[in-house]
């Protein structure tokens, strides 16, 4: 399916309002749903209240600017993709300031066609369930199968095999304990930590030959499984 006719919701922050109907109206004509912020502060607000598929921000805006709200998102999420939308700052001040991972764009051309052109080159949605997370390693979120470099081991019906997929579902972006939790056991309760921690370590083992995958935790809040997604 074409990305035009894929339903997107795009938040877009400018504090400037004749832009945010110029751009807004650029981003709706497209069939995408438009989250609109006049300020960091509301932004930071709406990602998290709303999910936005791709995030478009101003970079001189008041409460936050936007390499600050780029800092908040990727301090939770380091998928969803970021668009600066600005003159103001070069890209050698951005590796100075944030986390460049490859969904991030800077961008100088305030025309909006421009932005929608950038918007459907950056969205890739995934074609199938099978994660590449790393050279010659991939894994199969519906059978739960982890190949390593041809080596199979089915994860069916197994706790590690439950939330490795949870972990790939959301990869590149913080998963909370709850959903990991949700995810192996059906439930939350506190007792089931300790069996979170040792099914984690389950997995490390399981992918502790794959360069380039690592998994995190994140101050009692869940795990990242952080992944080069070039792969």
């Amino acid at each position: 399916m074409d990305i035009s006719a894929e339903t997107l919701k795009v938040l877009f922050a400018d504090d400037d309002f004749v832009i945010r109907q110029k751009v807004g109206k650029a981003l709706a004509d497209e069939g995408w749903e438009v989250i609109e912020a006049q300020d960091g502060k509301e932004a930071w607000e709406k990602f998290q209240q709303t999910s936005p598929d791709v995030v478009v921000l101003d970079i001189d805006m008041p409460e936050y600017n936007g390499l600050e709200v780029i800092q908040f998102i990727q301090s939770i999420d380091l998928h969803t993709p970021l668009i600066l939308y600005s003159s103001l700052v070069s890209e050698k001040e951005l590796k100075k300031r944030v986390r460049f991972n490859f969904q991030f764009r800077l961008i100088k051309d305030y025309d909006p066609s421009f932005l929608v052109y950038v918007i459907k080159q950056m969205y890739k949605p995934k074609e199938n369930h099978i994660y590449h997370l790393a050279k010659d390693v991939t894994f199969d979120s519906c059978s739960l199968e982890l190949n390593n470099q041809g080596k199979i081991t089915s994860l069916s019906s197994t706790i590690p095999g439950k939330i490795l997929q949870a972990l790939c579902n959301n990869a590149n972006r913080l998963t909370p304990r709850n959903l990991l939790l949700e995810a192996g056991w059906g439930s939350t309760q506190v007792n089931l930590e300790a069996q979170l921690n040792k099914a984690i370590s389950q997995v490390k083992h399981l992918l502790k030959d794959a360069k380039d995958v690592t998994i995190q935790t994140d101050k009692g809040r869940g795990y990242w499984l952080k992944l080069r997604e070039e792969y």
